[in-house]
C-alpha cells in the first residue's frame, strides 16, 4: 500500500485495556464513500489481530472533522456526508 509510516516517532498509548505502540502514518488519499481526505494524520498499530481482523490505521478527527457523521444504532449503519451538520 506503500503509505508513508514513522517509525522513529513511536506513540505509547493503549486501548481495549492493553497497552500498545503505534506510529504515525500519513497516507496520500482515504476515502470512506464520497468523503475523502488527502495527507491525512492517523496512526497504525504494529500488532494486527487485537480486533479479529487487520486493523491498518485509525483515522481520526483529521478525517471526520469536514464531515457530518449520523450513527444509526437501530440499522448499525453509518452515513456521512461532507459539510458541517446542520
Amino acid at each position: 500500500m506503500r503509505i508513508r509510516t514513522d517509525h522513529d516517532r513511536p506513540i505509547e498509548t493503549s486501548a481495549g485495556g492493553d497497552f500498545l505502540t503505534a506510529y504515525p502514518c500519513y497516507p496520500k488519499e482515504v476515502r470512506l464513500g464520497a468523503a475523502a481526505a488527502h495527507d491525512a494524520y492517523c496512526y497504525v498499530d504494529n500488532v494486527l489481530d487485537h480486533e479479529g481482523f487487520d486493523v491498518l490505521a485509525n483515522f481520526v478527527h483529521s478525517f471526520y472533522k469536514p464531515c457530518n457523521l449520523t450513527l444509526d444504532f437501530t440499522g448499525m449503519n453509518l452515513y456521512i456526508a461532507p459539510g458541517k451538520a446542520s
